[in-house]
């Protein structure tokens, strides 16, 4: 069985059960490690079929306007924090900005705002609603030579990187010295599949009604990062200073987090083995990392 010389995350451990194997929408199957050392889960080989990006391609603005409430007021809240270490009219670019409502923000709040996604539905609706805000569809289509950012943000995007760690190197060189990259994930519990496949003594089966199917895989992303995993890819592309916080959680899944964590594992790993239901296995978390300059890993 194919495994990576070492963690794509933490790139130096070499320990990777083998957890899961995963039945895709079209019966494909994956298989699912988790790295001992830093608790990254990841597939591995990278699938050939991007098909997350060939729906970006197609997809249309398409949402209500109490969700895009919700979204703005949310990262009204993001950005309280990023404020902390933000100058008056600082230059903020949002990698995969989506349909610009962090832009819509962050613009309103005074900040000089540039995005960046693949998607020409997302664009169109930026163009027509933010007009004054540059877009672009590509990394190399920024100037390089252009002034650099004092904030780049990342929000939910990172895992369909076939190689996050490249992408972040090629970001952190838009940032001037001192700058701040922020990342927004939805991280995972992987270790709770490991118990698991432990007591198991065999990798689990997930299929596609799992979150973990239906968020990591079937082609759309490749990873799901623990908060540790993702505090060691940043320090592994040469971010310095690291700072993590967990975002808080929508109101419709706060309520299972009252319960007791270890009533929740039982229930949650009881249903798994008998009923194969799904398991909580993510929370949302971000982490701030800063580029100190000319300081990039190869």
């Amino acid at each position: 069985m194919e495994v990576p010389d070492a963690c794509p995350a933490c790139k130096v451990n070499k320990n990777f059960p083998h957890v899961a194997i995963v039945e895709g929408d079209e019966k494909e199957k994956f298989d699912l490690y988790r790295c001992s050392k830093c608790g990254l889960l990841f597939v591995y080989p990278i699938p050939v079929n991007q098909r997350h990006f060939q729906e970006e391609l197609t997809r249309k603005a398409s949402f209500s306007e109490n969700w895009k409430k919700g979204m703005r007021n949310a990262f009204r809240k993001t950005l309280k924090e990023c404020e902390n270490y933000l100058s008056p009219g600082a230059r903020i670019l949002d990698f995969a900005c989506g349909y610009g409502h962090f832009l819509a923000v962050a613009s309103e709040a005074g900040f000089y705002c540039e995005g960046l996604d693949i998607s020409p539905g997302a664009r169109e609706y930026i163009a027509e609603h933010l007009p004054d805000i540059p877009i672009y569809t590509q990394l190399d289509e920024i100037p390089s030579d252009k002034e650099k950012f004092d904030l780049i943000t990342a929000f939910e995007v990172l895992y369909y990187m076939p190689n996050p760690g490249e992408t972040l190197k090629k970001l952190q060189l838009l940032l001037r010295p001192g700058g701040s990259m922020i990342s927004v994930v939805s991280a995972n519990r992987g270790w709770v599949i490991w118990l698991l496949s432990c007591i198991k003594r065999a990798p689990v089966r997930l299929n596609k009604n799992d979150w973990m199917t239906s968020t990591l895989l079937n082609g759309r992303a490749y990873y799901a990062f623990s908060i540790n995993s993702l505090v060691k890819l940043m320090e592994s592309a040469g971010f310095m200073d690291l700072r993590t916080s967990r975002l808080q959680k929508p109101a419709t899944e706060k309520l299972r987090y009252r319960i007791p964590l270890f009533i929740w594992l039982v229930y949650a790993g009881i249903l798994r083995i008998l009923t194969l239901e799904k398991i909580v296995l993510h929370t949302r978390a971000h982490v701030v990392g800063r580029y100190a300059g000319d300081n990039i890993k190869s």
